[in-house]
């Protein structure tokens, strides 16, 4: 994720280049969009979210550019769009690959950056950034012809893809820490660090619903404590018996190989073997060796040992 926030702040001192952002549903393309705008946007410019999946087919057009009195039956007044009512911020086309009508006149939008309402001869600057967002494989819906190519090509300029929760570590751990605070905080129920068997559980979970799952287990879990403790049975019962199915290896002591040449040697063989134990989660691999991920990470960076994609255990396994 440092990677995909790194893209995000350069790609936000860019002021117009349109931004794609990609992954499942959940992962928080609508969060990355709301970070580009607040750094690369005037302050108190509006973010306009429209979500294609939900625009009338006979409106999209006029939700999107606005309308002038008269254009079509029923058009008694004029209509401001959404990207006129964006003026210098950002339009945010969520679930864009659900788009059907009106594709080639946005296409035409991007590439002349200005639009005309429906019934109107006035073209009218576009000053917002575009930013996209889609659950879907575009270049699949392109194949398939339900998706131009060139406002494909068109809106993924710069492509930004989110990965899952569960592909991304540890993640996992300050996330449901930060909904512990910020629920414990709303619901005026202060709770303690999660107790390693909840980490264990969480941790375990494949999050089919990705971050906005995770906040809603967290959130349900503070509701139902009585305590500042967080217990097991505080979870959902699909999380326990998931994690279960996909729990890491019980914990044996770890073996110092015999024959080896120097105690950096060892070092090496010892990370090495946590984080097979651990299934390249750092946070268990460090909590087998006894010491904290950033020390993990500090011998792993110092004995050039290479960075390998943490991994999730599968719900299936």
């Amino acid at each position: 994720m440092r990677l995909v926030v790194d893209e995000l702040s350069k790609v936000a001192a860019s002021k117009d280049t349109t931004l794609l952002l990609t992954g499942e549903t959940g992962v928080g393309k609508e969060v990355a969009c709301r970070l580009v705008h607040s750094l690369s946007r005037p302050a108190g410019s509006p973010l306009v979210v429209v979500d294609c999946l939900a625009l009338p087919e006979n409106l999209a057009e006029s939700l999107l550019f606005g309308h002038e009195r008269g254009a079509f039956t029923g058009a008694q007044d004029s209509h401001t769009g959404a990207f006129e009512e964006a003026r210098d911020g950002t339009v945010f086309l969520d679930e864009i690959g659900d788009m059907e009508r009106g594709q080639g006149k946005l296409l035409r939008v991007l590439e002349s950056r200005s639009f005309r309402r429906l019934g109107s001869s006035r073209d009218i600057p576009l000053k917002a950034r575009v930013v996209a967002a889609t659950n879907q494989d575009l270049s699949a819906l392109v194949e398939a012809g339900r998706f131009r190519q060139d406002l494909f090509q068109r809106l993924a300029v710069f492509p930004i893809h989110i990965p899952p929760l569960r592909e991304r570590g540890d993640d996992i751990l300050l996330l449901a820490e930060h909904f512990r605070t910020l629920y414990g905080e709303r619901l005026n129920k202060p709770t303690e660090p999660f107790a390693a068997e909840v980490s264990g559980a969480l941790l375990g979970y494949a999050y089919p619903g990705n971050v906005r799952e995770l906040k809603n287990i967290i959130e349900r879990a503070v509701i139902l404590t009585e305590s500042p403790r967080i217990e097991l049975r505080h979870l959902p019962q699909r999380v326990l018996t998931l994690s279960r199915k996909g729990a890491l290896p019980p914990t044996r002591p770890l073996e110092v190989v015999p024959g080896v040449d120097s105690l950096v040697d060892v070092e090496v063989r010892m990370i090495r073997q946590a984080m097979t134990r651990a299934r390249n989660v750092r946070t268990e691999a460090a909590r087998l060796l006894g010491i904290s991920r950033y020390q993990l990470l500090r011998r792993m960076q110092k004995f050039g040992m290479k960075m390998e994609t943490e991994k999730r255990p599968d719900k299936h396994s």
